[in-house]
């Protein structure tokens, strides 16, 4: 048939023959195994044909029996088509302290040739990330593509090219966390009070644990009022939570306006363990 322009669907690729008559025969055809089976499919059109499987080459003394005799096949329209490749990842191949930053696949897009039918009937084409451990680094590897229907039944198509490549870039699990000031110090006389202080930004971002981090619901900014001389701006380090692995700021800025006094810039590094 024209393979160039048209595609077979249900022929299948062995049949089983059975082969009787006198001993000589039998053994010479099994020795030189230059018999074959086949189907001519020059006269048929595009469509749904039952055909009968023929042989060729096999002695007039032997009976010939061919299992199965008649096959149902599909005759169609042969199409090429391209398609993009989307790349794929179990999240749960990542390790717990970090995140998928991103995903490419080189090339983006396949040419997949098969049956109209089958080309019409594909609604996903890709390509999966393999990793027997945890993942804790970027990498780069091939993955065979796979394309499907919806049904993600396996399509019988061909893929040029069949195997593509898959760039993974992670990165430490990283989560933005209010800031919450709390004081120590100074005596119940004190004129200063939390009204009089205000942080200049409100959120941390920190780096570690997933499981830790999305419990944690505020850091602490801790200033001691009896470091306060004056207004102005004032340095607070911010001590390192348990099971948390770095923080993008060690220190933030509490502005101090105390009554009656003018804003002094001057910046003071405070120690939030002081008593």
């Amino acid at each position: 048939y024209d393979e160039t322009n048209l595609i077979v669907s249900g022929l299948p690729d062995t049949v089983d023959i059975k082969i009787e008559g006198p001993v000589t025969s039998v053994t010479q055809t099994k020795l030189l195994k230059d018999y074959k089976a086949f189907v001519d499919l020059n006269s048929l059109l595009i469509g749904e044909h039952s055909v009968t499987i023929q042989t060729e080459n096999f002695s007039e003394k032997l009976t010939v029996t061919v299992d199965p005799r008649i096959v149902h096949i599909t005759i169609e329209e042969r199409v090429t088509q391209e398609f993009r490749v989307e790349p794929e990842i179990n999240n749960r191949q990542i390790a717990d302290n970090y995140v998928l930053d991103n995903i490419e696949v080189t090339p983006q897009r396949v040419m997949i040739t098969g049956a109209k039918s089958v080309i019409d009937s594909i609604s996903y084409v890709k390509a999966s990330v393999k990793a027997d451990e945890s993942i804790q680094e970027s990498f780069k590897q091939e993955s065979n593509v796979v394309v499907l229907n919806k049904d993600l039944s396996k399509l019988d198509v061909v893929i040029e090219p069949q195997r593509v490549e898959l760039s993974v870039s992670v990165q430490p699990y990283t989560r933005e966390i209010p800031l919450v000031l709390e004081t120590t110090g100074a005596t119940e006389e004190s004129e200063i009070n939390i009204n009089d202080l205000t942080l200049l930004q409100n959120t941390v971002e920190l780096t570690g644990a997933k499981q830790i981090l999305d419990a944690l619901t505020e850091v602490v900014a801790q200033i001691d009022l009896d470091s306060i001389t004056s207004s102005g701006e004032y340095e607070v380090t911010l001590l390192l939570p348990e099971g948390v692995t770095k923080l993008k700021d060690d220190a933030v800025l509490v502005e101090v306006v105390l009554p009656n006094t003018t804003t002094d810039t001057e910046s003071v590094t405070t120690n939030p363990n002081a008593d």
